[in-house]
């Protein structure tokens, strides 16, 4: 599969899929899903069925813009977004799981219930800047995010 295949555009710090490529890769997810695999098994999807442009476009973008340390990735299927996270971390390292933090993916979805809670996710609370999972005794190398809905509203806010 040539780069044409995969990606409508690439740029710094941004790629986005071809939507011919975006659909082929909802399958993909869709299937695996269907067959209730388990993490390493979406290692090894990711590993056998996804393109190696696809592998060596990301790792490229991360080593020549390892100053600004992101990637904006657009197009993406919009099915199962958890599975398609796991599947996407596969191609720049390996995903791990905290044990004392939770699920791998964690929904990020603030609720006013649980403002009186320290658990900066579950809040609507500002949160100042700061390294997740710091602390941690073989700390992660890269986090990601992947982003649902967007703020039709422009209610978050960021601090310069």
């Amino acid at each position: 599969m040539s780069k044409e295949d995969v990606f409508d555009s690439i740029s710094p710090n941004m790629i986005s899929f071809t939507n011919s490529y975006k659909q082929e890769l909802k399958g993909q997810i869709s299937h695996l899903v269907k067959e209730n695999l388990d993490i390493k098994s979406l290692f090894d999807f990711a590993r056998d069925n996804i393109p190696n442009v696809l592998i060596e476009t990301f790792r490229t973008h991360l080593k020549d813009n390892a100053g600004d340390g992101y990637i904006i990735v657009k197009n993406l299927p919009d099915n199962y977004p958890d599975e398609l996270l796991v599947v996407l971390n596969s191609l720049i390292g390996t995903p791990i799981q905290y044990q004392k933090e939770g699920p791998m993916v964690i929904d990020i979805k603030p609720q006013k219930a649980h403002d009186q809670q320290d658990i900066s996710y579950r809040t609507s609370n500002e949160f100042g800047f700061h390294t997740d999972l710091s602390y941690a005794s073989i700390p992660p190398d890269f986090l990601s995010l992947l982003a649902i809905k967007q703020d039709l509203h422009k209610q978050a806010k960021s601090k310069p």
